[in-house]
Formats: C-alpha cells, structure tokens, sequence
C-alpha cells in the first residue's frame, strides 16, 4: 500500500473511533444521570420510609401495594417451574381422560350398530 492509501484507511479509523468514543461518552453521561436520578429516588425513599414517620396514609398504603406486588411476582418466579410441571401433568391427565371417552364413545356407538332395532327385535321375538 502506499502512503497516501495508509493515510487514507488511517484517517477513517480514527475517525470511527472518535464516533465511537463519543457515543460512549454520551451513553455515559445517559447512565451517570439515569443512575443519578435512580439514587435520589432511592435516598428520597428511604427518607420517607426512615424519616419521623413522614409517609402520610395513603403512602403508607401505596408502599404496602407496592410490597405486596412485589412479593406476588416472587413467589411467581420462585414457585414457576413446580406450578408449571403440576399444570403439565394435569393437561397430561385430562389428555388421556379425554382419549379414554372418545374410545369408550366409539366403542359405544360400534356397540350401538349391533343393537337391533325396535321392529327388528319383535320380529326375533316373534319368530
């Protein structure tokens, strides 16, 4: 390559790594106050649930929402795989409770073909 052409592919590089160092620095600077906003959210929290009791009633009550929500998905996540393999094995039981009807069903309705009628049973009767 000559030296223009290495100049050249030089350049470009550095000039994507600036594009890039900028979006990190922006995406950064997003972070760093997204994080900012988060601990004053959590401080001022806290100095409402910590503070002389401040938190009126109806915090109070939408704190212990908030709390029961929580615990709710909780036990969700935790108990998911059990509740799912339960559910798992029921459809499975149902399935075949089903099958076994629909067997019996046709096995009633061959059954049903053989079964003489009315006239014909008289007629049996009667010869």
């Amino acid at each position: 390559m000559s030296i223009p052409e290495l100049r050249e592919r030089l350049l470009a590089k550095l000039k994507e790594d600036k594009e890039r160092m900028v979006e990190s620095e922006a995406r950064s600077r997003d972070l760093k106050r997204a994080i900012e906003n988060i601990d004053k959210k959590i401080r001022d929290t806290e100095d409402e649930i910590l503070g002389n009791n401040k938190l009126s009633e109806e915090n109070k009550k939408k704190y212990e929402a908030m709390y029961e929500v929580e615990k709710e998905m909780n036990d969700f996540i935790t108990n998911f795989e059990t509740n799912r393999e339960k559910v798992r094995e029921k459809m499975h039981t149902l399935q075949n409770s089903i099958v076994t009807t629909l067997e019996n069903t046709s096995n009633l309705m061959t059954a049903m073909k053989t079964i003489p009628t009315v006239e014909e049973h008289e007629k049996i009767i009667n010869d």
